[in-house]
């Protein structure tokens, strides 16, 4: 199977400890985790069979999969994950995890810091296990490259900025499986030359964006299954006390100002939906039953305004980053709040600007940003909008905010209706505006099957062992 869309590593890809970003697209076949994430955020056994959480939380207790080899011949077990876990721990990939114990072959203790139920993610989905073996016998510079594990498919080659290639391992530990021969990943970014590698027959499946690009390649006759997963927000300074987004009718004339409905309609190519709340629609967290939210209304907009103190309006901006610029929508919010008298600049500024601006704060202005929708909802809201988070300098966290995020990390596990208590207080008191989607998945030919497209809890992982070509 011939694939594209992941784009070339730029790094490592073969030793856990080092692999960040891309390249965790390219070890996917190779390199497998003790849980995985499935869409709904939830976990299930993988090379672990279970686990147990101490009373205290301090300890979680992994009970391993017997029977495992890797694709040297040997054995997955309790020290070959110590190493690893180690590895990772030395490498402060993981702030959580302190030390690991091995109990017997096939039990091992991880010792924490602290609890959170991110710390769930931490090894489903993510800190991949390769062979202690060939680390030790060829080094850490072979490893990073050469990636070892215990997954579907054997590694064979890496040519950067063109493919890698894999070949089926045969004694993979799901028994009759991997079905597929093979599989290559190839990277190629160019719009136009995937369609044409996808037309031509020579990639069976691309990665795709919600919009234009999924409609284009389903008019071509192509499958596709894209997950919503981005919502694009307005950013408020509110911790600038002096800053007009500080007031809430501000905020909220802003929200009503901004034709959510007309954005999806006329931008999407009928594939988005107009976000009223942060948390994508194909996340758990996602509310079918929500009723928040501020309706275009610009003469409500106006009203909102003169009782804020600004009956002529004021001047401020938008700040967008190139990776993740949606021109079109920037201009219609534009012209949305220039007719309620909020005169508008759009400030398209370099990616370290951006960066900048995140990391040390900005003045009556909003930041755009895509908020991206992991599986589990909490490591969303960590990321961006957490007291550590280095996202939003600029936004106030407060102490109700605060309150409710706790209280939703240290549930034992990823509870629903304490995740959206926070998106909703969120959303309730405009503190940030979702103004349209974006998102990212598969186009693929029709013969392929059973792949497991956006059934996983991130849209770049998918069930390789269990694809096949029905040619």
């Amino acid at each position: 199977m011939k694939v594209a869309g992941p784009p070339d590593p730029g790094g490592p890809f073969g030793w856990p400890a080092d692999i960040i970003g891309p390249a965790a697209a390219t070890a996917q076949p190779c390199l497998e985790t003790l849980y995985r994430q499935d869409a709904d955020g939830s976990y299930y056994p993988w090379l672990a069979t279970s686990y147990d959480l101490s009373a205290d939380k301090k300890t979680i207790t992994f009970h391993l999969r017997e029977g495992v080899k890797f694709h040297d011949g040997t054995d997955f077990n309790a020290q070959a994950v110590k190493f690893n876990f180690d590895a990772i721990i030395d490498a402060k990939m993981q702030p959580f995890w302190v030390s690991t114990e091995v109990v017997d072959d096939y039990t091992m203790k991880l010792n924490l810091s602290d609890w959170s139920n991110l710390i769930l993610g931490t090894f489903g989905d993510s800190s991949y296990i390769a062979s202690p073996t060939t680390y030790q016998e060829n080094g850490k510079e072979w490893a990073d490259v050469n990636p070892v594990g215990t997954g579907p498919f054997v590694f064979e080659k890496y040519e950067p900025n063109t493919k890698t290639t894999y070949k089926r391992f045969d004694n993979y530990w799901v028994e009759g499986k991997p079905y597929l021969d093979g599989i290559e990943i190839h990277y190629i970014m160019d719009p136009l030359t995937l369609k044409a590698a996808m037309q031509s027959g020579e990639l069976d499946m691309i990665n795709v964006s919600l919009g234009q690009q999924q409609v284009e390649m389903e008019d071509l006759g192509f499958i596709t299954s894209v997950n919503p997963m981005t919502t694009y927000i307005l950013v408020f300074d509110t911790a600038n006390p002096d800053s007009p987004f500080a007031k809430l009718e501000v905020r909220q004339a802003v929200e009503y100002a901004i034709d959510r409905e007309g954005i999806a309609k006329g931008l999407g190519y009928g594939t988005w939906t107009a976000p009223y709340q942060i948390p994508a629609p194909s996340n758990g967290a996602y509310d079918p039953n929500f009723k928040g939210g501020l309706k275009y209304d610009p003469d409500k907009a106006r009203e909102l305004l003169e009782q804020a103190g600004y009956p002529g309006g004021f001047s401020t901006a938008i700040i967008s980053q190139p990776a993740a610029r949606q021109a079109d929508v920037e201009a219609v919010i534009q012209a949305n709040l220039n007719a309620v008298g909020i005169i508008t600049e759009l400030k398209d500024v370099d990616q370290g600007t951006f960066v900048n601006y995140q990391a040390n704060g900005w003045q009556n202005a909003m930041l755009i940003s895509p908020i991206a929708a992991f599986g589990n909802y909490n490591s969303t809201l960590q990321f961006y909008f957490s007291d550590t988070s280095t996202q939003f300098k600029s936004w106030e966290k407060t102490a109700e905010f605060l309150a409710l995020f706790q209280a939703s990390l240290l549930a034992d596990t990823p509870n629903i209706d304490l995740i959206r208590a926070v998106t909703n207080y969120m959303t309730d008191n405009s503190l940030v505006v979702p103004v349209s989607e974006s998102g990212l998945g598969f186009a693929y030919a029709s013969y392929v099957k059973d792949a497991g497209f956006n059934e996983r809890g991130f849209p770049t992982n998918w069930n390789m062992e269990d694809a096949w070509l029905d040619k």
